[in-house]
């Protein structure tokens, strides 16, 4: 008869595999795919086995029997007990320690004054003279517009690091510059944390090396009167995702802090919409967040401003890809982002969509929700900038993006 413990049925919370080189050595490590957890646990295909099995449903006992089939070895309750204790102590059980965890993270995060300045020091300089001057490198180089416009209801702009994104940052960004301020701007971000959530927004304003990016709080709360409250519910979302602090960054580089306020809101869960042939026409939450969105931009034309912080297609072995990048392949990539983007252009929000998911979005366009969120509310046409991949060809790493302005 199994005792209790053999009996219990832990779950995994999600993580990834991925290889390690170490010592010359290659190990395997272990990562939280939500980003919540940033340490690494090396591990063995032994206890891969073991974690592979740890779904919630089967029991410890299953567990050790399945081992023992596979591997010639029973497994003791003692030995279960240092590798659960292990992954607990990682954070990589969804376990009581866990759920206490990260009830006080959420905790602390919400008290803070401001959003720290996450990505400083890795994806962007910390010191304030150096950041200045990467970011006045990028607007300097040729793919940089000064052409004057009129400020813009809307722009789409990057959210990949500045060095490989530096096309597009340049080509929204110097157009931006020449239009000058506009008194809000509502900065849709990517949630690549949110799960099924549409929207999440957070209070805080952001921090960061060039000063303090304040929240336009009376629209954030005409917001939160039209959508809910549930708005804020994961607003620890806010505290790893870095595409709205890029965007922010790059706002405060150009105009300063006293130039403008900040609405922040993460957008997702439009992969889930796009594997179960809904349209997000048919989603009440996502059209009530166009709607009141719609209505402030067409209050203040050119005052309050849609920034969609949005990449396109991630390819290549880097994300599961089996093939080497070629360049019939970027060229295919490139011909489905172009006609994605035409939809975009033309202003044709549910075409956008529906051609994005024809194909399940085999090529990984991860911001399909702020930019349908983006076309949805300024409903008019909008002209494409830029369009560029940054390739890596030695990590087999392909990120595409594109800058689009909206008179």
């Amino acid at each position: 008869m199994e005792t209790p413990f053999l009996q219990q049925r832990p779950r995994m919370r999600p993580v990834e595999a991925f290889a390690v080189r170490q010592g010359g050595e290659t190990h395997i490590g272990l990562r939280d795919r939500s980003g919540l957890v940033s340490e690494i646990l090396l591990t063995t295909p032994p206890v891969l086995f073991v974690i592979s099995q740890l779904d919630g449903e089967t029991p410890l006992g299953t567990v050790a029997h399945r081992f023992a089939e596979k591997y010639g070895v029973l497994l003791s309750e003692e030995d279960l007990r240092d590798i659960l204790d292990s992954l607990d102590a990682y954070l990589f059980l969804d376990s009581r320690h866990f759920a206490q965890w990260l009830a006080e993270e959420k905790r602390k995060f919400s008290a803070l004054p401001a959003r720290p300045a996450v990505c400083a020091g890795s994806g962007y300089p910390a010191e304030r003279e150096k950041l200045t001057e990467s970011l006045a490198r990028i607007l300097s180089s040729d793919g940089a517009t000064s052409l004057k416009r009129r400020r813009p209801r809307g722009l789409i702009v990057p959210h990949i690091d500045y060095r490989r994104g530096a096309p597009c940052y340049a080509a929204g960004y110097g157009a931006l510059s020449a239009a000058g301020p506009a008194d809000t701007y509502v900065i849709l971000g990517t949630n690549h944390f949110g799960g099924d959530r549409y929207y999440t927004a957070t209070r805080l304003p952001f921090d960061t090396p060039l000063g303090r990016a304040e929240i336009d709080s009376r629209r954030l709360a005409r917001i939160a009167a039209a959508y809910g409250d549930d708005l804020f519910n994961d607003e620890f979302d806010h505290a790893r995702e870095h595409s709205v602090e890029l965007a922010v960054v790059f706002l405060l580089h150009l105009f300063g802090s006293e130039k403008f306020r900040i609405v922040p809101i993460l957008c997702g869960g439009f992969e889930m919409l796009g594997h179960r042939d809904l349209s997000p026409e048919q989603v009440d939450s996502v059209q009530t967040m166009v709607g009141v969105l719609r209505e402030l931009v067409e209050e203040a034309p050119g005052r309050v401003c849609l920034v969609a912080a949005a990449d396109l297609s991630h390819f290549g072995r880097h994300f599961g890809d089996e093939a080497p990048l070629s360049p019939d392949w970027t060229r295919q990539v490139e011909q489905n982002d172009r006609a994605i983007l035409a939809e975009a252009e033309a202003g044709r929000p549910a075409d956008f969509f529906d051609r994005l998911y024809a194909d399940g979005n085999r090529s990984r366009i991860c911001s399909a929700a702020n930019l349908y969120t983006l076309l949805s509310a300024l409903g008019r046409p909008g002209q494409l900038l830029h369009y560029h991949q940054a390739l890596d060809e030695e990590n087999q790493c392909a990120v595409t993006c594109a800058a689009m302005w909206f008179a």
